[in-house]
């Protein structure tokens, strides 16, 4: 028997600010079909396997040679013949392309109240739902295979066209009043090439490997919030070895919650192991019943005098406020 999420105790965190969604590729897909676009479409960003198809097309690559449709070899063989700057460029290309935030992203940027948000996504459907509901935000990428980056963040500030490079330990970043986008895995960015970060290869996935073990992965001031939250992670697979490493650093301890619209067996049993309920539902499904779960409690936390718009974190909070 398939059990729904339980919407009530995920809306609640995500009031009180201890709901932490980790957005991965399954997140940036197109929402509506079962079918994901052809790259030759500019709708939509392509699968893994789409990447890996087109990378291993343009390098002439034979399916029996290597491979062809794991974006880890195909990336590397690619970064092998036509060299780093070279797929970096042809990344950009991909990824600069204004694709259109779908209703997770718009859903993430309208919440009332800051919030932290960790994806291993490079493109920039985040960061567009955000600038379209006027929402401020901080952007911080770990940067990868850039060697003047090395142990180091990117952090832009809000509207900033340039990043401050700073490290970890110095980041001093709250959820006060603007929210937190994380990029664990690197990001394109739309002013320039210098910073671009693509973490898609097996090297890149070792550099990162390493920068977990020197504890220059994650900036403190992150990783503190995240070990008193809970996590929703939302489109992802735990059939790439790499993805399994990133959810077992990310899970601190306390009861951590999957959303995919399709497991395989072997994937319920590998979310099972990791101790994460894991629940077979559309992304588009979850946030729309978190939704109204969410308007529901913020409905039961707003006294009906007090101006439209206004939630409290609690109940107790929104009484105490009403007798001011």
């Amino acid at each position: 028997m398939n059990l729904d999420p339980p919407y009530h105790v995920l809306a609640d965190l995500l009031i009180k600010g201890r709901l932490v969604p980790f957005l991965g590729a399954g997140a940036s897909l197109r929402e509506d079909s079962d079918e994901t676009l052809s790259q030759s479409s500019s709708e939509s960003l392509p699968s893994a396997k789409e990447l890996a198809d087109l990378l291993a097309r343009e390098l002439g690559i034979d399916a029996n040679e290597i491979g062809a449709h794991s974006l880890l070899e195909v990336a590397l063989y690619y970064e092998l013949c036509a060299g780093r700057l070279y797929l970096q460029s042809k990344l950009r290309s991909i990824f600069l392309h204004a694709y259109r935030p779908g209703s997770l992203h718009r859903f993430l940027a309208n919440l009332p109240n800051p919030i932290l948000i960790v994806t291993t996504n490079y493109d920039r459907l985040l960061e567009q739902a955000f600038l379209a509901q006027d929402k401020p935000y901080h952007l911080v990428v770990t940067p990868i295979a850039l060697p003047e980056c090395e142990k180091k963040v990117l952090w832009w500030k809000h509207n900033d066209n340039r990043p401050t490079i700073i490290s970890p330990d110095e980041l001093d970043l709250s959820l006060k009043d603007t929210s937190i986008i994380f990029k664990i895995h690197g990001s394109v960015d739309p002013n320039s090439d210098e910073f671009d970060s693509f973490v898609v290869s097996e090297e890149d996935y070792f550099e990162m490997a390493g920068r977990y073990f020197q504890r220059t992965l994650v900036p403190p001031c992150i990783y503190g919030h995240l070990a008193k939250s809970h996590i929703v992670f939302l489109g992802y697979s735990l059939r790439d070895i790499h993805m399994r490493h990133v959810v077992r650093q990310m899970r601190l301890g306390l009861r951590h919650f999957a959303i995919a619209k399709s497991m395989s067996k072997f994937e319920s049993y590998m979310w099972r192991a990791l101790k994460i309920d894991a629940y077979e539902i559309s992304i588009q499904e979850f946030i729309e019943a978190l939704r109204v779960e969410g308007e529901r409690l913020s409905t039961v936390y707003t006294p009906p005098q007090h101006p439209d718009g206004t939630v409290h974190k609690t109940k107790a909070e929104a009484e105490a406020a009403e007798h001011h």
